[in-house]
């Protein structure tokens, strides 16, 4: 085998016979599947059982202990050259496997293969996302390691079902159990630094966002501007005694943070969540690096004292439409 498939599983019935038809489904074969059952308590095993999906070892966690240390468990079981995170409520297309293995194949210096991923949610437009967004692929498709990292610092274009990686990396590093939310963004941004990565802008991966997923948990509990903040500290540390991969790495982190909490926070406006937006605003304000996202976390600030006038009430779609321009 060449390809090890891990994927972490938790009542995940409602989604995960797609996920593991897009398995079954690939062009590329060579590959076997670890699943790691966290305690599920719907027909999750059910489905896995009915799948009927060849070279699939299933192991059972005793009880629930969160997507990023399941996934850390069943790395023990890795003897491949590649490794691949596949969420239960994610999916590929047939070509995903073979893109991306035949990319690593050909430059042995680069640790990930990245595709374009496309981002499902029932109640918005699909949207794209994908290093190829900043990094023309009609060069090649080898992102130079400072390139890279400069492209994952304002934000991360990465979702980790368009990700493939040497194991070579998680021998290095595991996903930080710490940081739910921001761990695979963390684990891009390591790679990254330590070697180029391959593009590729087809999109071949399915990212799956709904009200039951762990990501629209985490943001309506503000826990991923906690686990974003404390990714920060973490590099800061790594990348202390002129160890930055690129100048002022922590600086421009910092400042991509700080504009997606306050885009978070105009999101939270518009849906009502004042309370939810007022916290996030402060976090902005505290770490806030430049003038202007100082003014826009301040601004956020008095509007949402505004709104919680009943007459303003109206006025709260308004604000977060010239919110968003401004930002």
């Amino acid at each position: 085998m060449s390809v090890t498939i891990l994927m972490p599983v938790y009542n995940g019935a409602a989604f995960l016979a797609r996920s593991l038809k897009s398995i079954s489904g690939q062009s590329y074969g060579d590959w076997r599947v670890v699943i790691g059952d966290d305690g599920s308590t719907d027909d999750s095993l059910a489905v896995i059982e009915r799948s009927g999906l060849p070279r699939l070892t299933l192991r059972r966690n005793p009880r629930n202990i969160g997507w990023a240390q399941t996934v850390n468990l069943l790395l023990a079981e890795v003897d491949t050259a590649y490794v691949a995170v596949l969420h239960q409520d994610d999916w590929w297309e047939p070509e995903f496997l073979g893109t991306v293995t035949a990319m690593l194949d050909r430059t042995p210096a680069s640790l990930l293969a990245v595709t374009a991923a496309r981002a499902v949610h029932p109640s918005r437009p699909d949207a794209v996302w994908g290093l190829h967004q900043g990094f023309s692929v009609e060069k090649g498709s080898t992102c130079p390691s400072p390139v890279a990292v400069s492209l994952l610092l304002p934000t991360d274009p990465i979702r980790c079902p368009a990700v493939l990686a040497r194991s070579e990396l998680y021998r290095r590093y595991s996903f930080d159990e710490s940081l739910p939310y921001a761990c695979d963004w963390l684990m891009w941004l390591r790679a990254a630094a330590m070697a180029s990565v391959e593009v590729s802008a087809e999109v071949l991966a399915n990212f799956q966002l709904h009200e039951a997923s762990q990501t629209t948990g985490f943001i309506r509990a503000n826990l991923t501007t906690i686990d974003m903040l404390r990714m920060v500290e973490v590099l800061r540390t790594e990348w202390a005694d002129g160890r930055e991969p690129v100048k002022d790495a922590i600086g421009k982190l910092t400042v991509g943070i700080t504009n997606e909490i306050l885009a978070d926070a105009g999101l939270k406006i518009e849906a009502g969540d004042l309370a939810g937006a007022e916290v996030q605003l402060r976090f902005a304000r505290a770490i806030a690096l430049s003038v202007r996202q100082s003014v826009l976390s301040l601004a956020g600030h008095r509007a949402v004292g505004l709104l919680r006038l009943p007459l303003m009430a109206s006025l709260r779609t308004p604000i977060t439409q010239l919110g968003r321009r401004l930002w």
